[in-house]
């Protein structure tokens, strides 16, 4: 760890060096005229300032603050008085009311009104004035009868002016009025105005601001487009004094992830991966390289939600963890969950990652792709039959068996690995306000492990979703998806070797609306899944029938639910995020019989008391759950505001694994009689505050987490080809808190965030009978409890055509039960002896990884765009453990071994290409 310090150093030192408005200052005001106010602090800095009589006349200044720049004082004197404030250039502020300096987004776009300031001697920007794009835009027609004197509805939606896509999340402000809204899932606005000229002000993360005179007549709807954020060479950015959405919005614990932040992050064997980025942020974490899954606040991987375009995946990873499922050519969109989930999801305990496919609504085809050393990929987006029909296709590839071969653990070394899958999506365009859409799904793995056994699993998923929009104030998205996942294992290192097979399927049916309310943004809708949980098989692999062909029973259950959630400001400041979700959940049977066990009795294979006959599709046992969410936002300024925020929900089906990772083949299983759902309760409370005019976002979040029915396991569980888990599987309760900090930095060639976790989660398993009771009823720490998490990305763009990403990770390590001693039984054999679980810890995580790209192409209009990127994983061949081991040695006491999955440097090159 001493080595990795002064990289660190040299990383942070830039990253969070940044200058203020002028120097601090010491100031002291009691009921002082505005105008003295201002010739106070042209005294005391380089600074002119320019305004009208008439804005200020009779205002007072009562405000005294030490050490305070001068922005500071600007902010917290003018905003109470409605006024706003620029600097222009470093020698003047241009004080004036909100409704005449707007929010402006680049300084060449800096112009100041010749009628209204020239006589304090500020001069027009005449190069400045050409470039300021005025676009106009009416909305109604005047009546026949004349103006109208109250006020109309406006509507629009917002939309990608180069791929023609709608952009839901984007901000729309109306200048110097108290009116902003965001456009919904559909990318569709709307609220109530006078008739007359206002100036619409469009923001949205990755594109420029957009500001167009909008001209209201009468109520009636308009298209806005908004163009993607590119940088020059030189540019400077003057961003407003209005918030960014993560002070805006109620919602806690929320992250949204676009694609160029997908891009930006160095890249595992040149592909950018979706599921790193999460890991990327606080609060998410994993048990390790190799591991299939993430841990998102105290919770197990199954317990995550994970959906693309409505269909769910079960196994978001290739290659165990290395790559993810999503092809990040062909996302649209990608919010994670983890603090107050909002009333539309449900049945997973912990978090929800939504991912968006791009609905391929551009002007004409377009390709995009890479070639590297492992993986290669291609993706076209763009009009089958134009204005009509378009689509959406890309497939990925891996031959990186080689990269195996690099490891330095024997049993890693001689393996094989690799994947592909393919996405196919269809957008037809009924009319302007309705679209029928087609999403396809398939992947497949493949993972042999030193010789010794065949790992292979497949997700295969497609949907149907019709999108209507009734009005600019109503929506509806009606999806219907299917969903297959099997997996299977070929184990044949001895004479006993053997082919397992299992899997799940499963059909959901969502119909949610959309409506926009005045002030309100509600979604409402109704949910149903149905369940299908395969018969696991296993048969003899070899030529001998050592093995006997069994099969499991199959199983069914179904879950329904009703929901409504609401968005709204009761003032100003407070604004809420509240709804309930009505869950029924039903075990529907599938094997023949039910055992009944014995009153008083840990349920075994000893205390079957009868086995009772039930018949297919019955409603065997039925859960019901009342889930509320909400979340609460109040601004303490324009730039900090505070947020809580609580949340049940419930889970239904499990995956059953009792390894430090579920592994491919681990089993899913349903609630019944006597398993039931696991029940979370969560609560979050967070600051977030930014500085430098949003140039930088800074948070801190707490959490508590707690977990009913959370599901452990007996010692020494057999869970593989069991009809009846139940007598494996123990009920206890789960626990998890802690607290996030983070700081992000938005804008400059310089950019990155850091972050630290201080977390904890832990079991608990107290029942009635000695065999439900582990680690003597005390808590314990979870299989992927890490304390301590530490987060740093920087992105430095170094020219417009390259630029250079480098991440640092740090996690404590993870829990782990070594044996303290041994005994022998009565014939001689050695058992090995354990204390408590998970009492012990393996050595802590770290590692740095960089990548560097460069464009080959600078030419503006050109048709083909290709770039290189270098990167390097484990840049110090950092030797992580991901497991410790031990084994028995003649005459001595075990020894501990350290499996490393990735224990040496991995370079690549990739070449990525666009047209």
């Amino acid at each position: 760890m001493k080595k990795i310090f002064p990289i660190l150093l040299f990383l942070l030192i830039p990253m969070f060096s940044f200058s203020q408005k002028g120097a601090l200052l010491d100031v002291s005001f009691k009921d002082a005229p505005i105008e003295d106010f201002f010739k106070e602090l042209e005294s005391k800095t380089r600074y002119k300032f320019f305004y009208l009589p008439e804005w200020v006349q009779g205002k007072k200044v009562t405000y005294s603050k030490r050490n305070v720049s001068v922005k500071t004082v600007l902010s917290d004197v003018l905003m109470p008085m409605r006024l706003s404030f620029r600097f222009y250039k470093d020698y003047a502020v241009i004080v004036a009311p909100g409704q005449v300096i707007g929010y402006i987004p680049k300084l060449e776009d800096f112009v100041v009104e010749v009628d209204t300031l020239s006589q304090k001697g500020i001069a027009l920007d005449k190069r400045a004035q050409r470039r300021k794009r005025r676009d106009l835009v009416t909305i109604g027609k005047v009546p026949k009868d004349g103006p109208i004197k109250r006020k109309v509805k406006v509507s629009g939606s917002v939309f990608d002016d180069g791929t023609r896509e709608s952009l839901p999340g984007a901000t729309i402000q109306v200048q110097g009025l108290k009116v902003a809204t965001v456009t919904d899932i559909n990318g569709t606005f709307s609220f109530d105005l006078m008739p007359g000229r206002y100036r619409f002000i469009l923001n949205m993360m990755g594109y420029s601001e957009s500001e167009l005179t909008v001209i209201v007549n009468n109520q009636g709807e308009a298209s806005f487009p908004m163009r993607q954020e590119t940088m020059s060479l030189d540019e400077v950015v003057v961003t407003g004094d209005r918030p960014e959405e993560n002070l805006k919005s109620a919602k806690v614990g929320v992250a949204k992830i676009s694609s160029k932040t997908i891009k930006e992050l160095p890249v595992f064997m040149g592909e950018a991966d979706i599921v790193n980025v999460v890991m990327s942020l606080p609060g998410v974490t994993s048990v390790g390289e190799g591991a299939s899954g993430i841990n998102v606040r105290g919770g197990e991987s199954d317990q995550n939600l994970m959906m693309q375009d409505n269909a769910f995946i079960l196994n978001p990873s290739h290659v165990f963890g290395f790559f993810s499922v999503f092809n990040p050519d062909l996302i649209s969109d990608v919010t994670l969950f983890k603090g107050m989930i909002p009333a539309r999801y449900g049945g997973r305990a912990s978090s929800v990652l939504d991912v968006k496919l791009s609905d391929g609504e551009k002007a004409k085809m377009e390709g995009v792709g890479g070639l590297g050393l492992t993986t290669a990929r291609l993706a076209l987006k763009g009009p089958l039959v134009k204005d009509k029909l378009y689509v959406v296709t890309g497939v990925r590839a891996s031959y990186s068996d080689y990269l195996l071969r690099w490891s330095k653990e024997p049993s890693v070394n001689d393996s094989k690995a690799g994947f592909y899958d393919f996405n196919l999506k269809l957008n037809y365009v009924i009319s302007d306000k309705s679209r029928l859409q087609f999403a396809g799904y398939r992947s497949m793995d493949y993972f042999n492990l030193g010789g010794t056994a065949d790992y292979e699993w497949t997700t295969d998923s497609w949907g149907l979703t019709w999108k209507k929009i009734f009005n600019p104030d109503h929506s509806l998205n009606l999806s219907y998806s299917y969903n297959r996942y099997r997996s299977g294992i070929i184990d044949y290192e001895d004479i006993k070797s053997y082919n397992y097979e299992t899997g799940i399927d499963f059909m959901k049916f969502k119909s949610a609306f959309f409506l926009n309310k005045g002030k309100h943004e509600i979604d409402y809708g109704i949910e149903g899944v149905l369940y299908d949980f395969q018969p696991s098989t296993i048969e003899s692999a070899g030529e001998t029938d050592l093995v006997a062909a069994r099969e499991t029973f199959r199983r069914r259950s179904a879950e329904f639910g009703a929901y409504v959630h609401d968005e709204f400001s009761l003032t100003d400041q407070l604004s809420i995020s509240a709804g309930v979700r009505y869950t029924s959940y039903m075990f529907l049977g599938g094997p023949p019989e039910m055992r009944n066990y014995v009153a008083g009795e840990t349920k075994s294979d000893a205390s079957v008391e009868s086995v009772e006959p039930i018949d297919d599709f019955k409603i065997d046992k039925e859960y019901n759950f009342l889930e509320p969410r909400i979340a609460l936002n109040y601004q303490l300024g324009a730039y900090s505001s505070v947020k809580v925020g609580y949340n049940r929900i419930t889970q239904n089906i499990h995956q059953v694994s009792n390894t430090a990772t579920p592994t491919p083949v681990a089993i899913w299983t349903p609630s019944d009689r006597y398993i039931a759902p696991q029940k979370a309760d969560s609560y979050t409370m967070g600051y977030f505050r930014n500085f430098a005019e949003n140039m930088w976002e800074t948070s801190a979040e707490v959490f508590y987490k707690q977990i009913d029915d959370y599901l452990d396991y007996k010692d020494f569980a057999e869970l593989t080809m069991n009809d009846n888990l139940e007598t494996e599987l123990i009920a206890g309760e789960a626990k998890a808190y802690g607290i996030e900090l983070m700081v992000k930095k938005n804008r400059g060639r310089l950019t990155g965030q850091a972050s630290y976790t201080f977390s904890r989660t832990f079991k608990k398993a107290d029942g009635d009978y000695a065999e439900e009771v582990i680690n003597d009823g005390d808590w314990y720490p979870a299989n992927f409890d890490k304390p301590h998490d530490f987060k740093l990305m920087v992105n430095y763009k170094n020219t417009h055509r390259s630029n250079l990403s480098v991440s640092f990770t740090y996690s404590t390590g993870r829990p782990v039960s070594y044996p303290v001693g041994r005994y022998e039984t009565f014939n001689k054999q050695q058992v090995p002896l354990y204390e408590s679980r998970n009492k012990f810890r393996i050595p802590d995580y770290h590692r740095l990884d960089f990548s560097y790209t460069i464009k080959t192409n600078h030419r503006l209009n050109k048709r083909w765009e290709g770039s290189w990127t270098f990167a390097v994983y484990n840049v110090y061949g950092r030797k992580n453990a991901f497991s410790i081991y031990f084994k028995d040695e003649n005459d001595a006491p075990p020894q501990a071994y350290k499996l490393s999955v990735l224990g040496t440097i991995f370079p690549s090159i990739t070449y990525n290409f666009r047209f």
